[in-house]
């Protein structure tokens, strides 16, 4: 926000009503991002401030687009276009919505949240490296793959996640060199033949 750079919603989900309050000072914002009211305003007396000068107010992304139903803004005043900067990476989004049911998604649930104690170029390496789940997934992978076996020996077919899991092992350390990590102009980055691992169901 304008104030103190106070972060005004951290919740993932629900309704504003019909301002935005911020948590630091109760400053109230209208839902287009203007000022609307400041508690014990005399205390501002003297100062700068005022109601409707634009730097009072929150301010727009200067840009926003949206792919295939998924808004994304750009805090640069300048740039490629969504579609330019997506680039290659436009296939994840258009996997997700063609494979959809009536091309459609629903967000269910909760956000799945990480907390990474390190420099996030770091963290996502580890999400492009095809090097190590054979390795350090290898007793989760086996425990899959013991579950599917049971499941099995008593006429039931065990839920697919199980495969995604137990693929890992049987793909073994060295069956994972055929994936690659592929680089794009914009900084995306893509895990080539991932998805290549999805379990086969049977057809009936």
């Amino acid at each position: 926000m304008p104030h103190r750079g106070v972060q005004l919603s951290s919740a993932r989900k629900g309704n504003t009503g019909q301002r935005i309050r911020c948590s630091y000072h109760a400053w109230m914002f209208n839902l287009d991002g203007s000022l609307d009211r400041i508690p014990a305003s005399e205390g501002y007396d003297g100062t700068d401030l005022k109601m409707d000068a634009p730097e009072f107010q929150v301010q727009r992304a200067p840009r926003a687009d949206n792919y295939r139903g998924f808004w994304l803004a750009s805090l640069a005043e300048e740039g490629p276009d969504l579609e330019s900067h997506l680039g290659y990476t436009k296939t994840a989004f258009d996997q997700l919505i063609d494979r959809a049911p009536g091309g459609e998604t629903e967000v269910v649930g909760e956000c799945f949240h990480m907390i990474q104690q390190s420099n996030w170029k770091i963290f996502l390496e580890n999400q492009l490296d095809a090097s190590h789940p054979g390795a350090t997934h290898e007793s989760t992978d086996v425990a899959a793959m013991t579950v599917e076996r049971e499941m099995r020996g008593v006429g039931n077919e065990p839920p697919v996640a199980y495969g995604f899991l137990s693929d890992f092992a049987r793909l073994g350390i060295d069956g994972w060199g055929k994936f690659g990590t592929v680089g794009h102009p914009q900084g995306h980055c893509t895990l080539e033949g991932y998805s290549g691992i999805a379990p086969r169901r049977r057809r009936h």
